[in-house]
């Protein structure tokens, strides 16, 4: 019969890593846009910032107490599956952090800014339980070897990934009706107007 893994003690982060250290955490951060150099007041997409990210992190990791181990950064890159380029490659190093070890803890503004991928979602979450790393999303901790608190990620990975297909379909279906009515269904290149 296999055994029960007992609950972790989640509720002081400055004693969870290696022999009762700090917890070695590092954020990941994600924007599909690239953030704005200018100065005007920010839309709302732009508030989501990996610069805006970081300070959201940083504010979370003193009052938490743990140590930045490394920051990973992918600003201006997708993860659904319709994106041009299908590796990111802080993500990826990211991985290959926690699969040596080197972490304790990773911090996400919000499931989706993780991936927009459910098996995305499956296979980090299989990696962290294997390898005892919690997840923080904002100042929420998550135990990928609780269940309870990967249905409640899960339902957000799904809802990421449903949304991400539904603003797909919209691009393809207003580019199509552009082209049907014999209007340009992206930007004018260049040199014309």
């Amino acid at each position: 019969m296999r055994q029960r893994t007992p609950r972790r003690d989640l509720s002081d982060l400055a004693h969870f890593g290696p022999d009762g250290e700090p917890a070695r955490t590092a954020p990941y951060l994600r924007v599909s846009l690239a953030d704005r150099e200018d100065k005007r007041k920010p839309t709302f997409e732009e508030e989501r910032s990996t610069g805006t990210q970081r300070r959201v992190y940083q504010e979370w990791a003193s009052r938490a107490g743990v140590q930045t181990a490394d920051e990973y950064t992918d600003p201006d890159m997708s993860a659904s599956r319709f994106a041009a380029r299908k590796n990111r490659p802080d993500f990826e190093r990211m991985v290959g952090d926690i699969r040596a070890g080197k972490l304790d803890v990773i911090w996400f503004w919000e499931i989706s800014r993780q991936q927009r991928r459910l098996e995305v979602f499956a296979e980090l979450r299989n990696l962290c339980r294997d390898k005892g790393v919690l997840w923080v999303v904002r100042d929420r901790v998550l135990d990928p070897a609780n269940s309870q608190d990967m249905l409640l990620a899960g339902i957000q990975s799904m809802i990421a990934e449903d949304e991400s297909e539904k603003r797909s379909g919209r691009v393809y279906d207003g580019k199509e009706s552009s082209a049907v009515k014999g209007k340009r269904a992206g930007r004018i290149p260049y040199g014309y107007k």
